[in-house]
């Protein structure tokens, strides 16, 4: 799978600079299969045996057995969300500086016919492992994935900035480092001339490009689209703020300097603020299994990235809309009312398997309706939603020349600016 899904994508991504092209960085990642748990509930209502589910995404998030795996300290389960997370409704409650987010359910999540079967694993903004409402629109999504090594090397041929590494020492043990890597493109910290860039809008100044970034679930039951906007050089995202009644409130970490921001558009009860598209940065969790092209003195053991995104970039979005499958709400309480009561609680139990995730959807850039294909088609459900070609993987990997230059000089540029100096 992921040998066949590389050869569709090969082809020399940024050799599309020099034309007026969209740039599919999507070739550096690596599918990974993945293996979840589907519990079966036979015909008496009892709790079968767990049968597998398998997917191969691009795009996922990580168990607590992954967390587990990984032997991270108690505080690195603790994230920040970012500016843009924040803004779309990423975050417990508006004075936090960390978010609560979801994680992968395992399978003794679901072994138990005392669990909530719609309950969704996740850790709160303190770091512990919880439970949530699979609807719940206040989380925050910490995507992870996996960089194909070679072709970071390769790339870095002609643009030698491109996967940049940094390392900082870890904030709660000094001898310990953090490594990270950049790679996408996101919405993430407040503009800092966001004054300016409302007031732009607002007399029909600036532009949009014609790209959307997918939003917050609305009370339509609709995902919002933030339009992006080009000014002198750089690319921002206007967004009508989603604080859950907070009264407009929202605390930006503002790269981790928090403070308070209200925009209000003129006569109108809303709040518009805009937000930068910058590079995205990973956590490099494999840091020590690295070649010493990257890491001097690793094993080289690995021929993969395996990265956690550095804070929640997104929030607003459940983990499933909350849809069965059945055409609507009305229609599950009208099962339960007729004693149907084992069909109802059998489907409900559907909308917590990854395959059939809103999340995992928006996270790839695909359809998990009715999943017929990467799945087990036995367990699927409805409206989960439809990403296809506008989701995460897309609107952060597939990119213009004008954006990625305007991060990433060519080889000869660098070079040119290298001379200049002497």
């Amino acid at each position: 799978m992921i040998e066949i899904v590389n050869k569709l994508r090969t082809f020399k991504t940024f050799l599309l600079l020099k034309r007026k092209e969209l740039i599919d960085l999507r070739n550096v990642i690596v599918p990974t299969n993945l293996k979840t748990k589907a519990t079966f509930i036979d015909n008496d209502g009892i709790l079968g045996q767990l049968e597998t589910i398998f997917n191969c995404d691009n795009i996922y998030l990580n168990g607590f057995n992954d967390l587990q795996r990984l032997q991270l300290h108690d505080y690195e389960l603790v994230t920040t969300p970012s500016d843009y997370a924040k803004a779309n409704g990423g975050t417990g409650k508006y004075f936090q500086r960390s978010a609560p987010y979801f994680i992968m359910g395992n399978e003794e999540d679901y072994n138990s016919i005392i669990l909530p079967l719609t309950q969704i694993d996740c850790i709160d903004a303190d770091g512990y492992r919880c439970r949530t409402a699979y609807s719940s629109l206040k989380m925050g999504v910490v995507p992870a994935t996996r960089f194909d090594i070679p072709t970071i090397l390769n790339e870095r041929k002609s643009f030698p900035d491109f996967g940049k590494i940094a390392s900082y020492r870890n904030p709660r043990f000094n001898e310990e480092f953090v490594h990270t890597i950049e790679a996408g493109f996101y919405p993430q910290g407040r503009a800092e001339n966001a004054e300016e860039l409302e007031k732009l809008f607002q007399t029909g100044k600036i532009k949009p490009t014609g790209k959307k970034y997918t939003g917050y679930l609305q009370c339509n039951g609709e995902f919002a689209k933030n339009i992006e906007y080009a000014y002198q050089g750089n690319f921002y995202v206007r967004v009508l703020s989603n604080n859950f009644g907070y009264d407009y409130k929202i605390r930006y970490n503002h790269r981790n300097e928090p403070i308070e921001q209200l925009v209000r558009v003129p006569d109108k009860n809303t709040v518009y603020d805009w937000f930068k598209v910058e590079p995205l940065v990973w956590v490099i969790r494999n840091w020590n299994d690295l070649p010493t092209l990257i890491n001097p003195n690793g094993s080289g053991k690995a021929n993969f990235l395996e990265v956690t995104a550095q804070q929640a970039i997104m929030g607003g979005i459940p983990f499933h809309t909350g849809i069965t499958m059945m055409d609507n709400e009305t229609q599950f309480l009208e099962y339960e009312l007729n004693n149907l009561y084992l069909l109802a609680r059998q489907n409900r139990a559907k909308i917590s398997y990854w395959q059939n995730s809103s999340l995992r959807g928006f996270l790839n850039g695909i359809n998990v309706n009715n999943v017929k294909e990467n799945g087990n088609s036995k367990y699927n459900a409805a409206n989960g939603g439809d990403f296809s070609n506008h989701g995460f993987l897309q609107e952060a990997f597939i990119v213009t020349p004008e954006l990625v230059k305007s991060y990433l000089k060519p080889l000869q540029q660098s070079a040119d600016e290298e001379k200049s100096q002497f």
